[in-house]
């Protein structure tokens, strides 16, 4: 039976097959060496740490417990501070080290990273969805394995390899420029019924895929967006809300996909209403013209009571 690598021996295996690698630099030490630096360095650079040169890409942590504290190695040595997408101590490789890389998510393999902003010819995304704008943000989430491309208009969507393709992006990316339509479903399944949508959305392909029903959804237009909003439930019962929102002229197919996707079983689904980006903009124009009218009448008043 093998012994366990070492820190120093897994780092050197990494670099030979062109990887980054993850150091724990309070644990990084070598016989005969003292151990590496205990607190992350306050100029930038990366520190002296006996046996180690820093590559592009390299993560170095000086924390116990996940990633908060760790850093990337970008370029001429600096350390990038880790974005920390998540807010919750997860590792995050931005665009800033990522832009040197052309196959990103190979050169992170084996290191837990739950977010990965990619460049727009990344082979991944060339692979999976072919040639898009380099003017679109791109961000892989590990949790969900999924594409997030946030586009020039400020709107996010999600994208899945396998399932969706160039012209799904392109088509959605088109429609979120379109008047929007929103409504919501709230759904209740007790007993039997959470029962028979378990069987109805289980996954034929792995018996052992327990979770399947709760990751099914309605086939709604591609151009349109299911968001969760809240829910609960135990072993008897399970409920939820979903919003849903995309072009106004898809509104009518979004719902019927709602109604057949839960029909035979409890829930509610209101009423399309339409909105559109400018109503939203006119909506914070008009807070800003009311902030502005309380401040001077707060101004006017003030100098009233001078006067007085």
């Amino acid at each position: 039976m093998s012994e366990k690598k070492s820190q120093k021996e897994a780092a050197e295996e990494r670099l030979e097959k062109g990887l980054a690698r993850y150091i724990s630099v309070p644990d990084w030490g070598l016989p005969g060496f003292r151990t590496g630096p205990k607190d992350p360095p306050t100029d930038g650079k990366v520190p002296d740490i006996p046996g180690f040169t820093p590559q592009l890409g390299d993560v170095l942590s000086w924390g116990t417990y996940r990633f908060g504290n760790a850093f990337i190695v970008g370029k001429d040595g600096a350390l990038i501070t880790n974005p920390d997408y998540s807010g919750s101590g997860y590792l995050t490789i931005p665009l800033e080290i990522t832009q040197h890389m052309t196959d990103a998510r190979r050169r992170y393999e084996g290191i837990d990273v739950l977010y990965m902003d990619l460049r727009h010819d990344d082979q991944f995304i060339q692979e999976n969805f072919g040639d898009l704008p380099k003017e679109w943000k791109f961000t892989w989430y590990d949790g969900e394995e999924e594409l997030q491309i946030t586009f020039p208009n400020g709107k996010m969507q999600t994208f899945l390899p396998g399932e969706h393709s160039k012209e799904d992006i392109l088509r959605w990316y088109e429609g979120s420029q379109k008047m929007q339509s929103s409504f919501r479903v709230d759904y209740d399944l007790q007993g039997d019924d959470l029962k028979r949508f378990q069987e109805k959305y289980k996954n034929k392909d792995d018996p052992n895929d327990q979770y399947a029903w709760l990751r099914a959804r309605p086939k709604i237009p591609p151009t349109w967006t299911m968001e969760p909003g809240g829910g609960g439930g135990g072993s008897d019962r399970h409920h939820g809300t979903f919003y849903l929102n995309g072009p106004s002229e898809e509104s009518e197919a979004a719902v019927a996909a709602v109604e057949e996707f839960y029909e035979g079983f409890q829930h509610t689904t209101t009423k399309p209403y339409e909105y559109s980006d400018e109503d939203d903009d006119d909506d914070e124009d008009d807070e800003e013209d009311e902030d502005e009218e309380e401040e001077e009448d707060e101004d006017e008043d003030e100098e009233n009571e001078r006067r007085r």
